[in-house]
């Protein structure tokens, strides 16, 4: 029997943990699913890990890694040559953080298109409504803001 599902998430381990991990991968020919939620590497730590992931042929998933920017250019080079690996990730993070962008505001977006094309509300939906059944469907409704 071996090892094919590893969660290290939790962990705190941080750079040596990074080199240690970057190293095992290397010689594994396993493990399929790597889960490492909230752990402290840095830019590098992921670059000891990359190095051994970019070896590594048969992880397919890598899990809930919180990463930087660094992390996200040395993943695209790996998945190049590892087109299976899946990386799930739920944002940059880490030490050089950005803010996710804001949503846009539904109501603006309508507003705005509205404004720009000098229309009222009621003219904009009475043109989507070709039939006058006072209903529009949601893909009418994006064809028409759309255009």
């Amino acid at each position: 029997m071996t090892l094919k599902y590893l969660d290290l998430s939790w962990n705190g381990f941080g750079n040596e943990g990074a080199l240690a991990l970057g190293e095992a991968l290397k010689f594994n020919n396993t493990l399929l699913h790597l889960d490492l939620n909230n752990n402290r590497i840095t830019n590098e730590g992921v670059a000891m890990f990359c190095k051994g992931l970019e070896a590594n042929e048969t992880l397919r998933v890598l899990q809930n890694v919180l990463v930087n920017e660094n992390f996200v250019q040395l993943l695209e080079l790996t998945c190049q040559e590892h087109p299976n690996l899946h990386v799930q990730y739920g944002g940059v993070g880490g030490f050089i953080a950005k803010k996710p962008p804001r949503r846009l505001d539904p109501m603006k977006v309508i507003q705005d298109y509205l404004d720009q094309r000098k229309l009222r509300l009621w003219d904009f939906f009475r043109n989507i409504d070709k039939d006058g059944t006072m209903r529009v469907s949601v893909t009418d409704f994006r064809k028409a803001v759309q255009v």
